[in-house]
């Protein structure tokens, strides 16, 4: 999230505008996920509650810390789940696109 990422026909656009530029080993390019969308409610402060089409997000947190060759800790370290509305491309819970959300593990 945060506004950085860039989609579709973009792409190209800018890696060819990049093309003979050092600027464009910053940028990786990764397949789109496409996450399962679902019918949701999403609840903000002075807003009435809407259902929407809706799709989450889940990051999961890693903590690895090395010195050298030497692994001292690689592990799992929490995780955050934010739902939001599924036709937003781009964005986060600081731009108010999505919402806090917790897993319901069955």
């Amino acid at each position: 999230g945060g506004g950085n990422n860039i989609f579709g026909e973009d792409i190209r656009t800018i890696l060819t505008e990049l093309q003979d530029s050092e600027e464009r080993t910053a940028y990786v390019v990764m397949d789109l996920i496409r996450p399962a969308v679902v019918p949701n409610y999403l609840i903000r402060p002075g807003k009435q509650p809407k259902l929407t089409a809706t799709c989450c997000e889940l990051g999961i947190f890693g903590v690895f810390v090395a010195e050298g060759d030497r692994v001292i800790r690689n592990e799992q370290a929490g995780h955050f789940m934010r739902t939001k509305d599924s036709s937003v491309a781009d964005g986060g819970m600081a731009a108010g696109v999505t919402v806090a959300d917790s897993p319901y593990l069955v």
